[in-house]
């Protein structure tokens, strides 16, 4: 039986980087994407992997248990070595939030927010001038228990 895996002669690393456009800023893997835009490498039958992860892999050797192959340049189809980096899963996610691409935005961002920062003001003024928590969240239209976010500043530091 054949098949690409026992026909091609090619080396591994040869048959991953031909799948890759390195004409721009960030080398695009050209071939298989999921659903999220990752890429994926068949490195064997049955055997696939995230190209990015394939990338860091092939050049590195095995990414240590509990790390994550992370991109710098937010471009899930990159396979650029330097746009890559090792990070756990706190890291990849404080990386999103730095990068404001936390999958739900904060503050007035967030297209639910009922909330601003001027009114974060107003409710922390109001506060000190004696309106309840109760009160304040009937004011700005919000449950009191998020009042008390604010004023914690749990929320709109």
């Amino acid at each position: 039986m054949s098949n690409q895996y026992t026909k091609n002669p090619r080396s591994l690393e040869d048959r991953f980087w031909s799948k890759v456009d390195k004409s721009g800023e960030c080398w695009i893997w050209i071939a298989c994407l999921d659903s999220k835009n990752y890429g994926s490498f068949s490195r064997s039958p049955g055997e696939s992997k995230l190209a990015h992860r394939a990338a860091w892999e092939l050049t590195n050797g095995p990414v240590p248990a509990g790390l994550f192959v992370c991109h710098h340049c937010d471009n899930p189809p990159c396979v650029r070595l330097d746009h890559l980096f090792l990070g756990t899963q706190s890291d990849n996610m404080e990386d999103a939030r730095a990068k404001g691409r936390q999958g739900r935005a904060l503050g007035e961002r967030n297209a639910n927010a009922k909330l601003t920062t001027t009114k974060a003001q107003e409710i922390r003024r109001l506060s000190q001038r004696g309106f309840s928590q109760l009160q304040l969240g009937r004011l700005f239209g919000v449950d009191h228990t998020t009042i008390g976010h604010v004023l914690r500043c749990n929320t709109w530091r």
